[in-house]
């Protein structure tokens, strides 16, 4: 995916749903870091249930998610 993709996508995300919080999935500290190219939309979505402050906050949120 190219810049230009990733902000035509976030536009659009932006005017269904608002000015959102942007946030990344954690990885799992076991199996280290993983760089991945982020090639569709798949690896972006938006979550009802979104948890930026963490598991422990009890706090969940309508979030984009980006996922690696």
């Amino acid at each position: 995916m190219h810049i230009d993709d990733l902000i035509k996508r976030l536009e659009d995300i932006k005017e269904e749903h608002g000015n959102i919080i942007v946030c990344v999935s954690e990885k799992d500290s076991y199996w280290g870091t993983e760089n991945v190219f982020l090639e569709n939309i798949f690896n972006l979505s938006v979550e009802h249930l979104a948890q930026p402050k963490g598991p422990k906050s009890g706090e969940s949120e309508k979030a984009v998610v980006f996922y690696y």
